[in-house]
């Protein structure tokens, strides 16, 4: 099996260098294909990234360094990374980030416990920001946003439309990205959310390996959803909404999406103030989807 390491730089001569000696150490038995794939840095990382691939070159089948004429932004980086990649399985990780020792291999051990239809596992993460806080990680905060279920699909989203997962952790089959068309150019900046929504829109399942498998870097260029306000965050899951999952829904999804989003909108309405309708919309709105009464059904019986 062919696994496709692809690491996203911008301006990350500071940390890139740790990023490509944690791909070197993964402990996995079989052919690993580098991609290093540069959005137009300013400083120094193409070089280094250059220097570092010619003299690590052995321990790969393929390395290919990626450089663009433009800075174009995250989700058409991660886009045309992964459309150049020729592993079966595809591992992305940011520039300033680090894989486990035990990255590939924890979640392809993961992936085949769920069976030959797993396409996609997630994992958790461990949150540092300097390099001497991984000498101690079980000191270091785990992001674990589902922590109680082993895979999500699209009722997941009706149930919260704000969800996320670590992005840093996905790992996915080059066989999803092909069915569904790659990566959603929605946002410049912001991938892994229309990503997951077209994923989960499109009928696959993601898997969760309850594990750390990287460890996610916190430092000032940082970009999170965190830095977000309540309406901001609400506006931007309903574009997802509009744009990726509801034109791929039929009829039935239709109508639990209105119920499940209904909150995010009158939220936008009141410019991000909660209201008493609001909280009556996430109160109650789950009892006039189609879903829930499935899944009480079923429980039943």
């Amino acid at each position: 099996m062919k696994i496709s390491i692809i690491v996203l730089t911008y301006n990350s001569e500071n940390y890139v260098l740790g990023t490509l000696e944690s791909a070197y150490r993964q402990d996995f038995d079989g052919d690993i294909e580098l991609i290093v794939s540069d959005d137009a840095s300013s400083d120094g990382t193409v070089r280094l990234c250059e220097e570092w691939m010619k003299k690590h070159k052995d321990r790969f089948t393929d390395t290919i360094l990626m450089t663009s004429p433009e800075n174009t932004g995250v989700t058409a980086n991660i886009d045309r990374a992964c459309r150049r990649a020729s592993g079966e399985w595809l591992k992305v990780i940011a520039g300033d980030d680090i894989l486990m020792d035990d990255c590939i291999t924890k979640l392809l051990r993961t992936a085949r416990g769920y069976g030959d239809k797993c396409c996609f596992i997630s994992a958790y993460a461990l949150v540092f920001s300097e390099d001497r806080e991984l000498e101690h990680p079980e000191s270091l905060a785990v992001m674990a946003p589902v922590a109680d279920r082993d895979s999500i699909d699209i009722d997941y989203i009706f149930r919260d439309p704000l969800f996320w997962l670590p992005a840093p952790t996905f790992m996915y089959r080059k066989s999803l990205l092909e069915h569904i068309g790659y990566f959603p150019s929605l946002f410049r900046n912001l991938e892994d959310a229309p990503f997951l929504a077209k994923v989960l829109a499109e009928g696959y399942t993601i898997h969760i390996a309850h594990t750390p498998a990287v460890y996610y870097r916190v430092h000032d260029k940082s970009l999170t959803r965190s830095e977000l306000n309540t309406m901001d965050v609400c506006n931007l899951y309903l574009e997802i909404f509009r744009k990726v999952i509801r034109p791929v829904l039929g009829p039935v999804r239709k109508w639990d999406a209105f119920f499940a989003y209904l909150p995010l909108r009158i939220n936008v309405r009141n410019k991000g103030k909660f209201t008493k309708a609001e909280k009556k919309a996430r109160k109650y709105g789950k009892y006039f989807m189609f879903s829930h009464f499935f899944r009480t059904f079923t429980k039943i019986h």
